[in-house]
């Protein structure tokens, strides 16, 4: 299996991130808001953590183009929070077994590199990450 792999994303999965705010004005340790001297600042966030293709793999990488042949394609994806993320399998050329299953099979219709992609989300977000497989036309091959 040829695995194709990224790097890690700039944040670590299931974390939580502390922010204080100091005003610039009046004592932090100060409990009311809102009177003559003092103002207030609400904040209210929420984030969407998307998912990711950690890697991908391509087993073999290159087909028999008339041999009737599959590739085992695997996608691995994270999650953060839990759960599975949707996946998508797609080509230019070519046929899957499952495009919505994180490992399917892949079979050759024209000869050539073929660029693979998978693509996760969660409704909200994703990503995606690309392979090639090689189809061979070994009939043709040394023909004149």
């Amino acid at each position: 299996m040829l695995p194709r792999r990224r790097p890690p994303a700039p944040f670590v999965a299931a974390t939580t991130c502390a922010l204080a705010l100091l005003p610039a004005c009046g004592s932090p340790e100060r409990q009311h808001c809102g009177d003559d001297d003092h103002g207030c600042v609400a904040v209210n966030a929420s984030a969407h953590v998307c998912p990711t293709v950690t890697s991908m793999g391509i087993a073999p990488a290159e087909l028999d183009l008339g041999g009737g042949g599959t590739s085992t394609l695997t996608a691995f994806a994270a999650q953060p929070g839990g759960g599975a993320p949707a996946v998508h399998w797609t080509a230019k050329s070519g046929t899957f077994g499952d495009p919505f299953a994180a490992t399917t099979t892949f079979a050759c219709t024209v000869a050539g590199v073929v660029a693979v992609t998978v693509s996760v989300t969660n409704g909200t977000c994703g990503d995606r990450l690309s392979g090639a497989i090689t189809c061979l036309d070994v009939h043709d091959a040394g023909a004149d």
